[in-house]
This record gives structure tokens, C-alpha cells and sequence, in this order.
């Protein structure tokens, strides 16, 4: 009985991680898209300075200051920056599929998913032997693992106990 009882608090404790799991798995996606999301912005902001940088050698060029050199490496570098934008803006697609399959909504939803959550900017600093104790307490895979070692035992006593001479008069 007692390790019956163990193998429910262990089943318990194994849905517990599962949700748990998910719970991470949406964080990490949102985390995710907030991260493509500003990739995307950083590299838009690139095009934008490179075009400024082909303009301004266009007009040095009509001018007469410089040759047609620096403008041929400031339209090859646009483009390849307007590149990396198309390439930001398919991880940004796939990013947001993926939290979408998550969250289970539909693929086919025109609804955006527009990250709210500011950034910190400031340090964090860990007290790690705290974390470990919150982890040993709280986290349901340790749990469970404190839980097949005292159901291991519990059969072990069971095992030894039979295996002892009977005494039933």
C-alpha cells in the first residue's frame, strides 16, 4: 500500500512536469518571437542607413568627390542587407508559427501575436544555492525521482523481509 502510494504521487508528479514543460515551452516561444521581432527591427534599421549611405555616395559621385567604387560596395552591401531582412522576416514567421502551435490557435489565423513584455536591462544576480533549494523542493521531476528512490526502498524492505526465515507458529 505504501508504494501504491508512492506510484500516485509519482503519477501526479510526472503531470505536474508535463505542464510545467508546456508552461516553458510557451514562454520560450513568446521569448522566441521577441527576439525575431527585434532582429527584424535591427536589420530594417540597417537597410535604412545603408540607403542614406548609397544616397550620399550617388551624390558624391555626381558631384565629382568620389569614384564609382565606393558606390558599387554601398549597393552591394544594401542589398545583401535587404537580404538578411527577408531572412529575418521568415524566422520571425516561423517563430510566430511555432508559439502558435504551442497555444494550439490555428495557422490560418490572420491575427498577429505582438510580444508586450518590455525587456529588463538591468543584472540579476543568482543566489544559486537558494535555486537549488527551490529546485530540490518544487520541481516535479526531482520530486518524482525523490519518489522512485523511496518507493525503491520500500520494496527493498519488502524484499529483505521475505527473504528472512518464517516464524508463524
Amino acid at each position: 500500500s505504501v508504494i501504491a502510494q508512492l506510484d500516485t504521487e509519482r503519477s501526479y508528479f510526472q503531470f505536474k512536469d508535463s505542464v510545467q514543460s508546456h508552461v516553458e515551452s510557451i514562454v520560450q516561444g513568446y521569448w522566441d518571437l521577441v527576439l525575431a521581432r527585434t532582429e527584424l527591427w535591427a536589420r530594417r534599421q540597417q537597410v535604412t542607413q545603408l540607403e542614406f549611405a548609397v544616397k550620399r555616395a550617388e551624390d558624391a559621385l555626381e558631384v565629382g568627390n568620389e569614384g564609382l567604387s565606393p558606390l558599387a560596395q554601398a549597393r552591394v552591401a544594401l542589398e545583401n542587407f535587404r537580404a538578411n531582412v527577408l531572412v529575418a522576416e521568415g524566422n520571425l514567421l516561423q517563430r510566430e508559427s511555432a508559439l502558435r502551435n504551442v497555444l494550439g490557435l490555428s495557422p490560418f489565423d490572420n491575427d498577429r501575436i505582438i510580444p508586450t513584455t518590455p525587456l529588463i536591462d538591468q543584472k540579476i544576480v543568482w543566489d544559486w544555492n537558494e535555486l537549488l533549494a527551490l529546485a530540490e523542493q518544487y520541481r516535479p521531476d526531482i520530486i518524482e525521482l525523490k519518489l522512485i528512490l523511496e518507493a525503491d526502498q520500500q520494496r527493498m524492505l519488502v524484499r529483505n523481509n521475505d527473504a528472512r526465515p518464517q516464524l508463524d507458529a
